[in-house]
């Protein structure tokens, strides 16, 4: 049985009898004992702990009840080079069977605080405060947490539009979010910040202070005007028409969605900063920026290498060794002929070696190689080290990038004959000698129809030293793109989605850090003013189709869909968020918030919103749901995390039967796992005139009410009454506000 929060049993004790047995007999309670730990030796001239909890005492009020569980002390690192160290407070209580945090980390050398984070939303405290003066109580946390900040800060408004008030559907979990960043002479520096979270009534929630003190800032009046910055901007940066993939749901396919962004190892477009003294356009680690032609894609390949049989197990052995893989003093200890856990329509030959330490000190290798049984395409290959691999450091480099460059583009016909005339050598990505690894690192785009596909690439590692293949990653082996694709005769065309891009993301004067690549932390190796966009709501690529911007964190974005039929509509949040998360799709603009929910609709919606729903499974469990019903995968994976029963469903499932509140009810318990709980019925009073204590819905019904899940009309539930769609949406958007990292 789930383990209950402090709020889900303050709800579930209201809705039950002061008569009833205590919470304590249903919900699960696993006390452990406190324990405090210093993990590492400290230096003498830094803040001791008791000095640190002291220090805590004075700035952030402990709530009642949680006690020290842990402390430890971490020394300097780079990201911090200015500090003597970090102290790392928790504070732990137990209530409820289920633990509840607070995380603290205090700067050893001077008592600040750095990050204050709760594990969860405390309860509400008091009447909401108005924006003056939530506004307020920010300011004097400010000031008291970071006196010596305070005065150096300011709220940005183009660059954080939406801080403020961050309302939700449950009014309990509504909070209050700013960000102050570091001015000099009235221009931003956004490496220098302070975040803010508060509940509704001005709990504070949450704490961070990112800052690197001791910078140097040039000049805050540039020598180029805006205009200027403008045309450098544009002449430097550059986008191409691609696809983007976006995963389909219940389904191991994707559907290709075509957009204007940059060929890179990331969708997200990554903008160059324009000098504000000499115009000139940088990366943030200080490389120069130049303009360069669109890239010549031409395929490594004329055409793809194909078989009409599957490979032996002697032809896969002689493959590998062809293709020259780094195995110099490998044994080959087993071969396999299985089928692909990826792709369940394929068979692979699985070669497994290993290669003792010759010299005498405990360690190994073993690597793994998979080939496509028809194809003979490498699906992998990994080489895995325990213990130092003999000699390697005393080695020369003897292989140039020249070489490496032939070696890696030859190496990749060989190992993906079947690839090679849609794959094309990166020319956005960072090829040639890997300054960390020490070896030569080169990544190949692959084509449809002529277009790069974002994000989906091969990448091979060269050996400096002996020209061998190191190491090899293919995510080909994940791509099952639907067809058709999307036509590429309807984008726009490549000027007008540089103006949106220039249009969507302005320039503003501000100051910028450039950062050390060879720093393990990236760390700031100085600051430039510079004329870059703001980075507000995250970066987004274009649809080239649409014009809609696209989070690829978020691929229902893609849909571009938008709701017309909703907007007052007393559900509209809820309805909005079903629409942003995929659940409903909105036909000619239009969600219908008044239908009807069918049982089946029921289960897909809440898989999508959860965005789970991926498993396989051995056959059909109700005759009216088969595998080529559309419900069939949600039905399913339903029954078999336990949200329904067969008790509960009966020998058939009725997708398409109309969902009632009263059944609604009951697989909401279900999905909570509080059956348990439900089936105590005496330990709920009344609560609605049609829903009387015998009836076999009772305690469900009692438990989504007293959990504020579903909430009835006055004195009614309307336990027969259908379900609809905006109904459904508010249950869903509650959950997942309130259960969602509880779902099995």
């Amino acid at each position: 049985m789930s383990k209950l929060k402090p709020a889900t049993a303050a709800a579930l004790v209201l809705g039950m009898a002061f008569t009833a047995a205590p919470l304590s007999a249903f919900a699960a309670i696993d006390p452990a004992a406190s324990s405090v730990q210093a993990k590492e030796e400290q230096p003498d001239n830094i803040l001791s702990q008791q000095e640190v909890q002291e220090r805590v005492a004075k700035l952030v009020e402990i709530p009642a009840g949680y006690e020290l569980s842990q402390a430890s002390y971490r020394p300097p690192t780079s990201l911090y080079p200015e500090s003597k160290g970090m102290w790392h407070l928790q504070y732990r209580l137990q209530e409820g069977g289920q633990d509840h945090m607070l995380f603290l980390t205090v700067d050893a050398n001077t008592g600040n605080l750095i990050n204050f984070d709760r594990s969860e939303m405390p309860e509400a405290d008091g009447q909401p405060l108005t924006e003056e003066a939530a506004q307020e109580k920010a300011l004097a946390l400010i000031r008291h947490l970071s006196p010596d900040k305070a005065e150096q800060v300011e709220q940005v408004e183009l660059l954080d539009p939406e801080q403020g008030k961050k309302e939700s559907s449950d009014q309990a979990n509504d909070v209050w979010t700013y960000r102050w960043v570091q001015m000099i002479d009235g221009v931003p520096y956004t490496g220098n910040s302070i975040y803010l979270t508060l509940t509704a009534s001005g709990e504070l929630v949450r704490y961070s202070l990112s800052w690197t003190d001791g910078l140097e800032f040039p000049s805050a009046k540039p020598e180029i005007t805006k205009e200027q910055a403008d045309q450098a901007f544009a002449d430097s940066f550059q986008v191409l028409l691609q696809y983007m993939r976006v995963p389909e749901r219940f389904s191991d396919a994707e559907r290709l969605v075509l957009i204007y962004g940059q060929l890179r190892s990331s969708i997200l477009p990554s903008f160059p900063n324009i000098d504000a003294q000499t115009g000139e356009a940088f990366t943030n680690t200080g490389d120069m920026v130049t303009p360069q032609p669109l890239p010549d894609l031409q395929p490594i390949a004329e055409q793809a290498a194909g078989r009409d049989q599957e490979l032996t197990k002697e032809e896969a052995v002689a493959r590998v060794e062809r293709l020259q893989l780094n195995l110099e003093g490998f044994t080959l200890n087993d071969t396999s002929y299985q089928v692909d856990s990826q792709n369940s329509d394929r068979h692979i030959w699985q070669l497994n070696y290993s290669k003792p330490n010759q010299s005498g000190s405990a360690g190994f290798e073993a690597a793994f190689v998979s080939l496509d049984a028809m194809t003979g395409d490498l699906i992998s290959f990994n080489v895995f080290h325990r213990g130092n691999a003999e000699g390697e450091e005393d080695r020369p480099q003897t292989v140039d990038e020249a070489q490496a460059q032939e070696r890696a583009i030859d190496f990749i016909r060989q190992a993906l004959p079947s690839y090679a005339d849609k794959l094309v050598l990166n020319p956005a990505a960072d090829n040639g000698l890997n300054l960390k690894t020490k070896n030569y690192h080169y990544s190949f785009a692959y084509l449809v129809d002529g277009l790069p596909v974002a994000n989906l690439m091969v990448s091979v590692m060269i050996d400096a030293k002996t020209g061998q293949v190191q190491d090899f990653t293919n995510r080909l082996n994940s791509f099952h793109p639907l067809t058709p694709y999307p036509d590429q005769a309807q984008a726009m065309s490549l000027e007008e989605a540089r103006r949106l891009y220039l249009d969507h993301y302005p320039l503003h004067l501000q100051y910028v850090s450039v950062h050390d690549p060879k720093s393990p932390y990236f760390g700031v190796k100085e600051v430039r003013l510079a004329y870059a966009p703001y980075y507000t709501g995250g970066a987004k690529a274009l649809n080239a189709i649409t014009g809609d911007w696209i989070d690829p964190n978020d691929p229902d974005s893609a849909n571009g869909a938008k709701a017309t039929d909703i907007q007052d509509h007393w559900a509209k949040d809820s309805l909005q968020k079903m629409v942003s998360l995929g659940v409903f799709e909105p036909v000619d603009g239009k969600v219908h918030p008044n239908e009807a929910v069918t049982r089946g609709d029921w289960f897909r919606d809440l898989m999508i919103a959860l965005q789970m729903g991926r498993s396989t499974f051995d056959g059909e469990t109700f005759p009216d749901v088969p595998r080529t019903h559309e419900d069939y995968a949600p039905v399913e994976e339903a029954l078999q995390r336990g949200w329904m029963t067969h008790d509960e469903v009966g020998a058939t499932f009725r997708p398409d039967d109309n969902l009632t509140r009263a059944q609604l009810a009951e697989w909401v318990v279900g999905l909570l796992d509080y059956r348990e709980m439900a089936a105590a019925t005496d330990a709920f009073t009344k609560r609605f005139e049609d829903v009387g204590q015998d009836e076999p819905n009772f305690g469900n019904i009692s438990v989504v009410a007293a959990l504020s899940l579903m909430n009835g009309s006055g004195d009614k539930f309307g336990p027969n009454e259908t379900v609809t769609r905006a109904q459904a949406a508010v249950v869903i958007d509650r959950i997942l506000q309130k259960f969602r990292d509880d779902i099995k």
